[in-house]
């Protein structure tokens, strides 16, 4: 039972009796996993973002990303 609780349902249905909510335990592994990877992210000067722009895929996004949002 390692990871975080990420939902809280307000079913009625679903709700035990006398509550007004039930947090719902699920468990992601991948959001341990993205922990790993920032502390090594960080402890290896970026390398591993480095790494990840570097495909080509990704690489085709990067202008979506300095792309300005609209304020109205």
């Amino acid at each position: 039972r390692h990871g975080f609780y990420d939902a809280v349902d307000f079913t009625p249905q679903r709700v035990p009796e006398g509550a007004d909510h039930a947090v719902v335990q699920n468990y992601m592994a991948h959001h341990s996993g993205m922990s790993i990877a920032a502390v090594a992210d960080a402890i290896f000067e970026g390398r591993l973002r480095d790494r990840f722009h570097s495909d080509p895929v990704i690489e085709s996004a990067e202008l979506l990303l300095q792309e300005k949002a609209p304020r109205d």
